[in-house]
């Protein structure tokens, strides 16, 4: 949940896609770009954020989530038509519904063609008629409002929108919930390199793989989009001024050349190691087991290759621990959403409960990574011994 804040924190303060063949020759975005100087843009590109993108794919606009590759902790991201199956036709919506698929996301259009925000849950196996999120449509500065994903933590959400507040068409924007008021807090455009004078949308972070992705038409010829994977940061760093020229800050910021972001390389060959074990776990899909990372190559998929037999009875206790977190998210969810509607007296009761219970699932959920690292650890120490 920590980790979740951290990576808001640090996007929130940050817009330009070419290919990874920074060679070809690619048409002008059919996106309207502003004309004339803004300020805002200029801010932007000297603090632009350093980030390693570790790849970039360009595709067909109308099929881009297929090249997403997410693992199941994170969710799944749908179409709305393909996900509310039967339901009226949602063609420019889009759906992020979380890991027990019991809460869902999604956007839609509105009669006068405004795009807005819902939530629904799922409840004796129906989801409940959606809900409007609150607070995000102050003044009307966005609108659009399109492309959800909230983190793991149910409280960081980042979703991409028009207005006076985008640099561009579509800009991607965070915001956190605030469980105490029942609202979400003011949208803040989280900045360059995600961010550009064209559209840029669906931004999603898977935080077990430590792997992100978003999507823009910058740079590409009418009907395509760029697909940009990169490594998410902990801790923000822009590009110092006094080291680059204002030419080399906007090829940062526009991200005109992939290969300038990978330094000496290593960290992006972890994160291509990464993403390849969730491209192979998702063409073993259905495959009965487990899944418990221990290094960038080494990934168990059944409990007898712990070679500690005490890792054995930790991944079973790591199991259960990770049930109760599931079940107190659950309870969570609903309290939230019963807040929003109680009366006074049952919002004080609710207020104390709803703490204690966050309470409880930020300590699990410290204890889970503890377990986590204290199993990953002693498999390494075991594997490296034997290598030796």
């Amino acid at each position: 949940m920590k980790k979740s804040i951290i990576l808001l924190t640090i996007l929130l303060a940050i817009p330009f896609c070419i290919s990874a063949q920074p060679n070809s020759k690619r048409a002008k975005s059919a996106s309207k770009t502003k004309t004339g100087t803004d300020p805002r843009i200029e801010r932007m590109i000297v603090s632009t954020q350093d980030i390693i993108f570790i790849d970039s794919i360009v595709i067909d606009k109308d099929i881009f989530l297929s090249k997403y590759k997410l693992s199941p902790e994170v969710g799944s991201l749908y179409t709305y038509d393909e996900f509310f199956k039967g339901s009226d036709s949602q063609p420019n919506s889009f759906v992020h519904v979380n890991e027990m698929e019991n809460k869902c996301y999604f956007s839609i259009e509105e009669d006068q063609g405004d795009m807005k925000l819902y939530t629904c849950d799922k409840l004796d196996g129906n989801w409940t008629e959606p809900t409007p999120l609150k607070g995000l449509y102050k003044e009307k500065a966005l609108e659009q409002l399109n492309y959800p994903f909230i983190m793991a933590d149910g409280t960081t959400l980042y979703f991409s929108a028009k207005g006076e507040e985008s640099i561009g068409g579509w800009d991607i924007f965070a915001t956190r919930f605030d469980s105490d008021e029942g609202v979400f807090l003011e949208p803040e455009n989280i900045g360059m390199p995600f961010n550009s004078e064209a559209n840029d949308y669906m931004f999603a972070i898977d935080e077990l793989n430590n792997i992100g992705w978003f999507v823009t038409d910058r740079n590409q010829t009418n009907g395509k989009v760029c697909i940009y994977i990169f490594i998410p940061s902990e801790t923000r760093q822009t590009y110092p001024a006094e080291k680059f020229s204002t030419e080399e800050l906007k090829g940062f910021a526009n991200i005109s050349k992939i290969s300038n972001t990978w330094k000496d390389g290593t960290e992006r060959k972890k994160a291509l190691n990464r993403l390849a074990s969730i491209k192979k776990k998702g063409t073993q899909k259905g495959k009965a087991g487990m899944r418990f990372v221990i290094n960038d190559n080494t990934v168990y998929d059944k409990i007898t290759d712990f070679r500690s037999k005490d890792n054995i009875n930790k991944y079973k206790l790591l199991t259960e621990q990770k049930e109760q977190l599931a079940n107190i998210e659950k309870t969570l969810e609903k309290a939230r959403a019963y807040y929003a509607t109680a009366n006074p007296q049952e919002k004080t009761i609710l207020k104390s409960e709803i703490l204690k219970s966050e309470q409880q699932y930020e300590a699990l959920e410290m204890n889970i990574k503890k377990i986590e690292k204290e199993i990953r650890n002693t498999e390494n120490n075991l594997l490296n011994h034997n290598k030796s």
